[in-house]
């Protein structure tokens, strides 16, 4: 087993809000068990972090597809080397 079981609850300062937070002896396992790195956030602001990376998910998937939408026009209108083609006269 980790060594990181016999460790004791930890008090950790949120980098967001500032509030101090116990990270429990099961939460250190469950962390250490899928080597993630020991939390910056307490429970509410990962919260809030993780519902705005799915918030915002879509308006980037939006902004990617409209840039391709325009690439592709370019593409058709000019040809595969950029020049000109002849069709669109």
């Amino acid at each position: 087993m980790s060594s990181t079981i016999d460790q004791a609850n930890q008090v950790i300062k949120c980098k967001d809000c500032g509030v101090e937070f116990v990270f429990t002896k099961s939460e250190q396992e469950y962390f250490s068990e899928r080597n993630f790195t020991n939390p910056t956030r307490c429970k509410p602001c990962r919260k809030k972090v993780r519902e705005n990376k799915e918030k915002y998910a879509g308006v980037y998937d939006a902004f990617k597809n409209k840039q391709n939408i325009y690439r592709g026009s370019v593409n058709t209108r000019y040809g595969r080397a950029g020049k000109l083609s002849q069709n669109n006269f």
